[in-house]
């Protein structure tokens, strides 16, 4: 079992290649379990203290049971100390809010850290110039992935689990720019623009994707989308390296 003093034999298998920035990410979470969060964070370089600090601001201070999460470790199946890391990084998220009130700064790791989803939705089933159809993706913060498509009366699903440091991007992504405000007014004809929305709050944009390529945020956000979609399309396997989608259905 990993342990503080493991953790600079960790960042140096970070520089030489070995590990990639999200396996740290999650070895750094299974620390959780007996240490503190500021602990294991005060060991790490500047650069990932802060974003191992905004990714579980984004990925865990919401109302999900920890039971529920989808938290998987390195594919072999449900963390079984994942409620007690999760509990730890609440506590962590309070400790670290409880110490910004008392400096009158409001102490939130970011200004959209209670959503719970995000969805994106694109596409007209019966449009003649729409090659996909309509397609929506739903991720949500416990690790569940939900995607549907439906083309010329064929309509297909699929439920993964994925991992949920890719939700932390896409929620960072989005608070980069002026969402919920409407990034446009009017829209070019077609199959229809994009649709973005968030739970609990039910707070949605709709973006023409050449427009999202000149706002940044929205450019990265849609980005990631799009190439979502297309790998889901056809199952590709490599959703697994990169995503961490699971290639067998997870029950809804």
């Amino acid at each position: 079992m990993m342990t503080l003093a493991d953790i600079p034999e960790m960042l140096e298998a970070l520089r030489s290649g070995e590990l990639l920035v999200d396996e740290v990410y999650r070895l750094c979470l299974n620390l959780f379990a007996d240490n503190r969060v500021e602990d294991v964070l005060a060991l790490l370089p500047d650069s990932l203290r802060q974003q191992f600090g905004a990714s579980i601001g984004a990925e865990f201070d919401n109302d999900t049971p920890a039971e529920d999460y989808l938290f998987f470790n390195s594919a072999t199946g449900d963390n079984p100390n994942k409620v007690k890391i999760i509990r730890e990084v609440r506590a962590y998220l309070s400790r670290v809010s409880q110490r910004a009130s008392s400096r009158g700064d409001g102490g939130a790791p970011g200004r959209l850290r209670g959503a719970t989803a995000i969805t994106y939705a694109i596409g007209s089933e019966f449009a003649p110039d729409d090659p996909f159809g309509r397609e929506v993706v739903e991720l949500t913060a416990g690790g569940t992935l939900r995607y549907s498509r439906r083309f010329h009366g064929n309509a297909s699903a699929k439920v993964r689990a994925f991992a949920t440091t890719r939700f932390a991007d896409l929620i960072a992504d989005l608070e980069r720019t002026s969402f919920p405000a409407p990034p446009q007014r009017g829209f070019r004809p077609g199959p229809g623009p994009a649709t973005i929305s968030l739970a609990p709050s039910g707070e949605s944009v709709s973006i023409d994707t050449n427009v999202a390529e000149d706002i940044d945020g929205y450019r990265e956000l849609v980005e990631k989308f799009q190439d979502l979609q297309r790998r889901l399309r056809k199952d590709d396997p490599s959703l697994a390296d990169d995503w961490g989608v699971a290639q067998t259905e997870t029950a809804t």
